[in-house]
């Protein structure tokens, strides 16, 4: 009995180790000696001290001092030596968010017709007002040189659609240069 106990010990202490010194191997020795430790006090006898009471005792003090250790990690572990060099740095939120004059930019392309500068399988170049835009189709294929119109800017991405015969007939003369 006296073996579990110190295998569950054992288990515990590589867990707190492996907080500070992440290895991944620490963890697997780990979890295998309190699943060792907590299955011979299942299997030992009521006499040694073991048995279903002891061991759905020794389970459930694991249950929770494990998340405890979990929580501990993953407050500690980026802030150890070792755990930042696991991590990418934080940066701040003005150089991860896209500038907004950006996104009202793009906004104002809705409804603009352009010329495709490459091939749209679905996505490719377009030319709206002298400007090469990255732009996609709604999943069907358009040649180069085609005249299009940007149907929805969503999330940086503008999507476009062939003109069809009717909307070419009716272009401004300028834009059929």
């Amino acid at each position: 009995m006296t073996g579990a106990w110190l295998l569950i010990l054992l288990g515990l202490a590589l867990l707190l180790v492996e907080v500070i010194l992440p290895s991944g191997m620490l963890l697997v020795i780990s979890l295998a000696a309190l699943a060792t430790g907590v299955m011979l006090i299942f299997f030992a006898s009521p006499e040694e001290g073991g048995g279903a009471t002891t061991g759905f005792l020794a389970l459930t003090i694991l249950l929770v001092l494990i998340p405890i250790i979990l929580g501990a990690a993953f407050y500690y572990l980026p802030r150890n030596p070792i755990g930042k060099q696991l991590f990418l740095p934080e940066q701040p939120i003005e150089e991860v968010e896209a500038p907004m004059t950006d996104n009202v930019a793009l906004e104002q392309l809705l409804g603009q017709i352009g010329k495709t500068a490459t091939e749209l399988r679905p996505s490719g170049v377009t030319l709206i007002q002298g400007h090469r835009v990255d732009t996609k189709t709604e999943g069907i294929y358009v040649e180069a040189g085609q005249w299009v119109r940007v149907t929805d800017v969503r999330g940086g991405q503008i999507t476009v659609r062939p003109l069809a015969a009717d909307e070419l007939r009716d272009l401004p003369d300028d834009l059929n240069a």
